[in-house]
């Protein structure tokens, strides 16, 4: 996901400080500096427990650098202290809905990106009114016979019923 110019090889000290500043990022204490700021400026800690103070508002958004993942729970539940019942709620009851799209191989004879192209292409063009609604069985039926929407359909549907999302 990250990369180093394969100029730093030529010089061992920019390789060195780019290193630093990558470990430093990923340690526990550039990690916290990411999230949560300075201690005692933007938050306190004490036992392990970060605790937000008003400054930590101010921040930009460090997580933009950060290098590792974190425990978003623990950051959420900290950084946004005053909806922690919506936090709680979203994490533990919410349902979570899958995504089935990538687990289906694409089938000969069907180009996905080509497919997905043109039908987004379209629907912009009937929201925005430039293509009336009366041709929508024709974009349809273009999604069929121009970009073989049926082998991808025969596809999913044998895929999802092997897997046993369809009964």
């Amino acid at each position: 996901m990250y990369s180093f110019s394969p100029d730093l090889a030529d010089d061992p000290e920019k390789l060195a400080a780019a290193l630093s500043i990558f470990e430093y990022t990923i340690s526990g204490e550039g990690d916290e500096l990411l999230c949560y700021g300075l201690e005692n400026v933007h938050y306190t800690k004490e036992n392990g427990v970060i605790t937000k103070l008003p400054a930590m508002n101010e921040l930009g958004y460090g997580w933009a650098i950060q290098f590792t993942g974190r425990n978003d729970m623990v950051y959420c539940m900290t950084k946004f202290a005053e909806c922690a019942d919506e936090i709680e709620h979203a994490a533990n009851e919410v349902p979570i809905l899958t995504h089935y799209e990538a687990l289906v191989s694409q089938p000969e004879g069907v180009n996905m990106a080509d497919l997905k192209a043109y039908e987004s292409e379209q629907l912009i063009a009937f929201i925005y009114g430039t293509r009336p609604m009366e041709e929508y069985d024709n974009f349809v039926q273009e999604l069929y016979n121009l970009y073989n929407l049926g082998a991808y359909l025969d596809a999913a549907t044998e895929t999802l019923t092997e897997l046993g999302y369809i009964k």
